[in-house]
């Protein structure tokens, strides 16, 4: 079930990589080309973001959002159109609330 949700944000809503990463720092699951180097940057934020939080990191042309649920693993995307950083917010959390029904 998991795997779908991740597939969703990917396939449906356009993310270029998605990621369920767990407390360390390791892929769970993920989706895209790159996905270790291009979530890199995340991992120094995991101890950081408390359960339910959001994290958005910008650079020249990619970025970052990363949500932690309620177990600790985070849940990312990446995507390079800053026109749908609002977008991108609400759908990782409206799969994070899946996810953290699902206890993923």
């Amino acid at each position: 079930m998991k795997e779908s949700i991740v597939h969703a944000l990917f396939d449906d809503d356009g993310a270029e990589t998605v990621a369920l990463i767990d407390t360390n720092g390791l892929l769970v699951y993920s989706k895209g080309v790159d996905v270790e180097k291009t979530l890199s940057p995340l991992v120094q934020f995991l101890e950081e973001v408390k359960p339910g939080g959001i994290i958005t990191l910008i650079s020249e042309n990619k970025h970052l959002i990363a949500t932690k649920l309620q177990s600790g693993k985070m849940l990312a995307l990446s995507f390079s159109n800053s026109e749908r950083t609002g977008f991108m917010r609400m759908k990782i959390t409206d799969a994070a609330t899946y996810l953290s029904r699902l206890n993923a």
